[in-house]
């Protein structure tokens, strides 16, 4: 398994959509989409943007880039009694939110 394969299984499973669901939007089989996540073929740079906007994330990010923190995020959390992973979670949310609110490409609704 590649580190995209993993990413995309990662991002597929936080947004809680099913590989048919994936397949169906990406109009392939599901077979076919299996084999992106298995890391036995890789989606083209269409594919992969359809991907990265279904999941509420960025192409860099299922490529393994760092997320992205937000400072306000990062403010309104200080002086909370979180733990690291909580924080990571509240910046994933803030993250699938801004990709939300940008257009979606043709086929996703």
């Amino acid at each position: 398994m590649s580190a995209l394969s993993d990413h995309i299984r990662q991002e597929r499973e936080y947004v809680g959509y099913g590989v048919d669901h994936m397949a169906e939007t990406l109009k392939i089989s599901p077979d076919e989409y299996v084999a992106f996540e298995s890391g036995t073929a890789e989606p083209d740079a269409e594919q992969l943007e359809m991907i990265a906007r279904l999941c509420g994330t960025s192409v860099e990010r299922l490529h393994g880039a760092p997320l992205q923190t937000d400072p306000h995020v990062t403010e309104a959390l200080a002086g909370r009694n979180l733990t690291a992973e909580d924080v990571y979670q509240v910046h994933r949310f803030a993250e699938l939110l801004q990709h939300l609110g940008t257009a979606e490409p043709e086929g996703i609704r």
